[in-house]
């Protein structure tokens, strides 16, 4: 009894090894929107079977991360224009809800610190699903500047317990972000109708 307990907890650690691995993977831009994912290319990457890939897949399938197709097997899900309006629709609601429930830090911390578990799971999906699924090459690094100033704009606001001036700051932020993302993905495609790869 024991050893078949053993066995099932082992399966379920190298599935979540395989899960944790493949999206690090995404995250890394290592795979990328609209690639391929092979079997045999990580069952050699990973170094373990096909039994717990193919699980990880299936879950990151459910999240949205991956999908499949018959014939194609499963690839790397790319976002599309109208995903991303509704992602950071979503995040400027969850973000904006969080705070109103509590007056310091931003994003995951506001969420955290709200102490609402849902509210912090879905934001980190959220985030997740705009930033892994979406090729931002073109970021501009002066977004970064600054998304890193309106950061700290929020924590002063919200040190004063200016809830209005804080919901104003990250809807700016979250709608200034959103935009960022859509025009690099519509240059993108833009380029690809260019040159035929669509």
């Amino acid at each position: 009894m024991q050893k078949g307990m053993a066995n099932n907890n082992k399966t379920k650690t190298l599935i979540e090894d395989a899960y944790r691995r493949i999206k690090g993977m995404i995250f890394e831009q290592r795979l990328v929107p609209g690639q391929k994912l092979v079997y045999q290319d990580l069952v050699n990457l990973l170094n373990m079977s096909q039994t717990p890939i193919i699980n990880a897949l299936n879950r990151l399938e459910q999240e949205g991360f991956v999908a499949s197709e018959t014939f194609r097997g499963f690839y790397v899900k790319p976002i599309d224009l109208d995903e991303v309006w509704e992602n950071f629709g979503v995040r400027e609601a969850l973000e904006v809800y969080a705070v109103k429930q509590v007056d310091y830090e931003f994003h995951l911390q506001i969420a955290a610190m709200a102490k609402n578990s849902v509210l912090k799971y879905l934001l980190k999906r959220n985030l997740e699903h705009i930033y892994l699924r979406a090729r931002l090459d073109d970021y501009d690094p002066r977004r970064m500047a600054s998304s890193t100033k309106e950061h700290g704009e929020l924590v002063e606001r919200m040190k004063r317990k200016d809830t209005i001036g804080s919901i104003e700051v990250i809807q700016n932020h979250i709608q200034t972000a959103r935009d960022h993302v859509i025009r690099c993905l519509s240059d993108q495609e833009s380029d690809e109708k260019e040159y035929g790869y669509i």
